[in-house]
């Protein structure tokens, strides 16, 4: 079944579920998300880094996966790959410390990788986002 959607409705309900995928995320994994943002602006690496994440399947369409909040839609292998990135390849490349929380569970590292990732791309939608929320 192939349901045409009129892509301004589209924009507007991928913002809402980005929005509220922001808001469900800890301060602790929030604060992570702006400090890669304002990395980003200043280093090539954080840049490219968020961008080639974006390129993956996000950029395809396929984004509901990557900001699932279900752990076992992980395979171990994905797992093990997203926690060397989480605690090597990251930390080391963009200079911005993961937050214990975030290595301890792959899928909120991913959440929070795809939206900084989206945020870049989108940087109206952040500043919407982020105006709109308060941190309490």
């Amino acid at each position: 079944m192939n349901i045409k959607i009129n892509p301004q409705l589209k924009d507007r309900l991928l913002k809402l579920m980005i929005r509220n995928k922001y808001i469900e995320l800890s301060l602790e994994s929030q604060d992570w998300i702006d400090n890669l943002l304002k990395k980003s602006q200043t280093s090539q690496v954080t840049n490219d880094i968020l961008v080639w994440w974006w390129k993956g399947d996000i950029q395809q369409g396929h984004i509901y996966p990557y900001l699932s909040s279900d752990e076992c839609n992980l395979s171990f292998l994905n797992q093990f790959i997203l926690w060397c990135f989480t605690t090597i390849i990251m930390p080391v490349c963009t200079g911005v410390t993961v937050p214990p929380s975030l290595r301890k569970y792959p899928h909120l590292f991913r959440q929070s990788l795809t939206l900084a990732s989206i945020f870049l791309v989108e940087k109206g939608w952040y500043e919407e986002i982020t105006s709109n929320t308060t941190k309490e």
